[in-house]
């Protein structure tokens, strides 16, 4: 049984692993998957071997390749026992993932924009609120044009002009 490791990341992946009957002090083996690329491990082993394998890997988001359609998050990593892992999979789970990515990066904004917006209304070290604070995130466009907002966070208090002259510190 052979098993095939698929690489759907946007850079190359170095797999480490070691065989059942390999040295545990010994170094470990290591293959170099391409972007958008499958490799096959080397050699015939058995089912019990490949999963032991292959299942240390499992909980850093390895997904078996027949799986895929109920991905529900980001699939770096494929994996398949005994059948190379098909083109249209592969392709498949790279555009799922540009979608995916980019609805993390919206969450991501919108998360900095409401903390920037939480840091802009607490007071600053001299006890004075901001007059006004403003943040926007905009996306940028092939052709390098800002889209409209995709977040918007305000903060527009009313604080006190501060009074010339020199403070006097306490």
């Amino acid at each position: 049984m052979r098993l095939f490791l698929g690489n759907s990341t946007k850079q190359h992946f170095d797999f480490h692993y070691r065989l059942p009957e390999d040295d545990p002090k010994a170094v470990h083996r290591r293959l170099t998957i391409p972007v958008g690329t499958q490799i096959c491990l080397p050699g015939e082993h058995s089912r019990e071997v490949l999963e032991s394998i292959i299942g240390p890997s499992l909980r850093y988001g390895w997904m078996e390749s027949n799986a895929i359609s109920r991905a529900k998050t980001f699939v770096g990593l494929l994996y398949s026992f005994d059948k190379p892992i098909t083109e249209n999979a592969l392709s498949y789970v790279i555009e799922a993932n540009d979608g995916k990515l980019d609805d993390m990066a919206l969450e991501e904004y919108k998360r900095a924009a409401v903390a920037a917006s939480k840091m802009g209304a607490d007071e600053n070290v001299w006890g004075e609120k901001p007059r006004q604070f403003d943040a926007e995130v905009h996306q940028i466009d092939a052709t390098g044009r800002k889209t409209s907002p995709l977040v918007k966070a305000e903060v527009r208090n009313a604080a006190p002009v501060p009074k010339s002259g020199r403070r006097k510190v306490a």
